[in-house]
């Protein structure tokens, strides 16, 4: 069985993590697309948001949403054998 890597790229709120990630992962892998959890709850917070529903609504479906989008994509990559970074 092949070794898969994973990723993990963790800091302080506004270190650059988003912004570097890609960077950040070895050479060979600097082409994966890193799961941006912040990123993904805010812009589904914000259509939901746009959609007329409460800030604590928005809130509670955003982060479902980004949780199980999450598991899914994770599950993904163990199928398929592919790295993952977040």
């Amino acid at each position: 069985m092949s070794k898969l890597p994973l990723f993990i790229i963790t800091g302080a709120n506004g270190a650059g993590k988003s912004t570097l990630s890609s960077n950040l992962l070895l050479q060979d892998f600097q082409y994966l697309k890193v799961f941006d959890g912040d990123k993904i709850y805010l812009e589904k917070f914000r259509e939901l948001l746009a959609k007329k529903l409460t800030e604590k609504e928005s809130r509670n479906i955003a982060g479902e949403f980004v949780s199980n989008l999450f598991d899914e994509e994770v599950e993904k990559a163990i199928a398929l054998q592919n790295p993952f970074a977040y």
